[in-house]
């Protein structure tokens, strides 16, 4: 295992293998604490949209709108929704750039929160789906983009444990192939950068989008596909952490 964790900010350890039909397979363990790398992470938060109509929103759900990811996830360069099946189940085709290289992912997503459980905790699980006759239920499986080396994740996993209504534990574990070379160095790099960027960069265009200014009207018809689940989270964290002291932003 390669240590590439930032002290006072996030423990992240990787692997590189052989993996099969000669591909490197590297394997991702992180953990983060929020409180640690931004002021404040709003689990339930409540911004006013185009419409003038409150909006029920967190910087976690709008983490999980995938036409946003160009707009503040590191590397992104495209995301296109093949296909949602609810709001929190979607098929997504992603091409990020990573220095000289590009890499395109094929990923199926899906959101739940878990909070009645011994440890509550709301998370994401994700993989390549596997394909029959180049389609995953229905869904064309587009080929890897000219240019660009496919990425296969086998599985995924980010689960947030809340801490409070501004602070979130966050374990993630995540395994993926490629046939690129010269990978352990670079993937080593990479998560140093993911596991200290995302969280600030998703919480910056969170501010930016839905606090500096009204909610977008796409954004916030968006959102509130999710009211359903954000309403159950408020409910339930009511119950683990208290009644919500600020409900007025994300800091």
């Amino acid at each position: 295992w390669q240590d590439c964790s930032t002290p006072e900010k996030c423990n992240c350890f990787l692997r590189v293998t052989e993996g099969q039909a000669g591909k490197n397979a590297v394997t991702i363990a992180m953990e983060i604490e929020t409180e640690k790398q931004v002021s404040s992470f709003r689990l339930v938060d409540t911004c006013t949209g185009e419409s003038g109509d409150p909006v029920l929103i967190s910087p976690m759900i709008f983490s999980t709108e995938a036409s946003f990811w160009p707009q503040w996830f590191p590397f992104c360069l495209e995301s296109t929704v093949l296909k949602a099946w609810a709001p929190n189940e979607h098929l997504t085709h992603l091409v990020l750039g990573i220095w000289a290289f590009k890499v395109d992912i094929v990923l199926y997503v899906y959101i739940r929160e878990c909070l009645d459980s011994p440890e509550p905790f709301v998370e994401g699980i994700m993989a390549s789906p596997p394909t029959v006759d180049g389609k995953f239920l229905g869904v064309e499986i587009p080929p890897a983009k000219k240019g660009t080396s496919r990425v296969t994740i086998p599985f995924q996993r980010i689960r947030g444990y809340p801490t409070g209504w501004n602070t979130l534990r966050i374990v993630a574990f995540a395994q993926m192939e490629t046939s690129m070379s010269s990978l352990g160095w670079m993937a080593c790099k990479v998560w140093k950068i993911l596991s200290t960027r995302v969280i600030p960069m998703l919480v910056q265009r969170y501010e930016a989008q839905c606090k500096a200014q009204p909610v977008p009207a796409e954004l916030e018809t968006r959102m509130d596909a999710h009211v359903p689940m954000m309403n159950r989270m408020r409910e339930r964290l009511n119950a683990l952490l208290g009644e919500e002291t600020d409900t007025t932003g994300s800091g």
